[in-house]
């Protein structure tokens, strides 16, 4: 018995831990000293392999002139940084990040350094070319605020935005989690994403949906030049909450209060709806039951009135 109730511990214990485990990687993610690896280069990239993945890495090299101009279109700059790529294999990624299922890759902006999984990735090659952008992309915004602390949120909603994919991360779920946040009335405040997001499964896609959604918005409703002056402030070391107020008139919770008025417009209204259906059902169902019973009230009272009047006109006939 004793050991039957460690093995369901255990078990339920294994989902969080793995999603804490990949949040931890995400946030700390392990040095890899690619030292000893082949290597493949060129005037404005450098690419460390593992032995057989030659060819990756020079496919590596050609798409990479063309995700640099794409991300110096975006942020309009001329980026000088020579960006150091490596390609691992499933298992010796695992081991640089210590076994977490749902990372295929990451970036480490203080080394202009990007680690792929390549074994993950390598299906696809729009997965590849997405995945690298996005991890670029991190390196690019980290740049532009000179190394300074960017808000979590800020950059992933920007690099999820410039390349189109969550990036890092690998996770299927049924359904949009912020679909169902926005119904709730339980999406996540900004404010608790600013260094790291959550480490529950559902939350932490959570945490990316959203970012990439409030960053969109703040450039369909501000536009480009408003997020690159909030970069500029922050490189110039002003604080977030300063930096926003100055960019946008509003801190940002106001902002968050202001977009979540976007989300549940009138349209949404049954779909909100849609999200209480059983809850309404349930309800709508009792109040007919008790309207039923009460129906049923009313006619047997009405059977032993209409009863105690026959028998009463009866006795008098019967006098």
């Amino acid at each position: 018995m004793l050991l039957e109730k460690n093995r369901l511990a255990t078990k339920h214990l294994i989902r969080p831990a793995t999603f804490f485990l990949v949040l931890w990687c995400l946030i700390f993610p392990s040095l890899v000293h690619p030292q000893g690896l082949p290597r493949f280069e060129t005037q404005e990239i450098i690419i460390f392999h593992e032995p057989g993945l030659e060819k990756a890495a020079r496919w590596i090299a050609e798409i990479y002139p063309g995700i640099k101009r794409e991300l110096e279109d975006f942020f309009r700059i001329k980026w000088e940084s020579r960006p150091t790529v490596v390609l691992l294999r499933k298992e010796r990624f695992l081991e640089a990040t210590g076994g977490s299922p749902g990372l295929v890759a990451y970036a480490i902006p203080e080394r202009g350094l990007v680690v792929l999984n390549y074994s993950a990735l390598r299906r696809s090659e729009a997965g590849v070319l997405s995945t690298l952008k996005h991890e670029l992309c991190h390196l690019v915004v980290h740049h532009l605020v000179g190394g300074k602390q960017v808000p979590r949120w800020l950059d992933e909603g920007i690099c999820q935005v410039v390349s189109g994919t969550l990036g890092e991360v690998r996770i299927n779920l049924r359904g949009s989690p912020m679909d169902q946040a926005v119904r709730a009335g339980r999406l996540l405040r900004f404010e608790a994403l600013t260094t790291r997001f959550p480490p529950s499964q559902r939350k932490l896609i959570l945490a990316y949906e959203q970012s990439k959604a409030f960053v969109s918005y703040l450039l369909n409703s501000f536009g480009k030049e408003s997020l690159l002056a909030l970069l500029d402030l922050m490189a110039h070391g002003v604080a977030q909450e300063d930096a926003i107020l100055q960019v946008y008139g509003h801190n940002l919770g106001e902002l968050q209060a202001i977009w979540h008025e976007t989300l549940m417009g009138p349209e949404d209204f049954l779909a909100s709806l849609s999200y209480y259906v059983y809850e309404i059902l349930f309800g709508i169902g009792a109040l007919l039951m008790l309207f039923a019973f009460l129906v049923q009230v009313v006619r047997k009272r009405r059977s032993y009135r209409e009863l105690e009047e026959a028998e009463g006109e009866q006795g008098q006939e019967g006098e």
